[in-house]
């Protein structure tokens, strides 16, 4: 299992390149303040969609509606007992994003 590190300074929209099973892909964070909810995208390097906002909900398969893009599993996991989806200065801190790898999947 990797941990992602993401921002925790309040910054509301960022992307970042990460390598997941090999392929670097394009990450994307965006917090909706409305909805006081962070979405999240993948995109190939290429700039082909992989995933567009999807909501971060805890301990739900972030990648499930993905399309040819990372073969590994995203999961928001909390660190505290609160069942509360990650704020704008919660995910990296109290909610961290997980990649289960490939690999690691075969093993489970």
């Amino acid at each position: 299992m990797i941990f992602l590190d993401t921002l925790t300074d309040g910054t509301p929209a960022y992307d970042q390149r990460t390598e997941l099973d090999g392929v670097e892909y394009l990450l994307t964070f965006r917090f909706n303040s409305r909805r006081d909810r962070w979405s999240f995208s993948i995109t190939g390097l290429d700039g082909a969609p992989i995933l567009t906002g999807a909501t971060v909900s805890l301990f739900i398969p972030l990648n499930r509606r993905a399309v040819n893009g990372p073969p590994g599993l995203f999961l928001a996991i909390a660190e505290s007992e609160t069942r509360e989806p990650p704020g704008l200065l919660d995910l990296g801190a109290r909610v961290k994003l997980h990649y289960i790898a490939a690999t690691d999947l075969e093993e489970l």
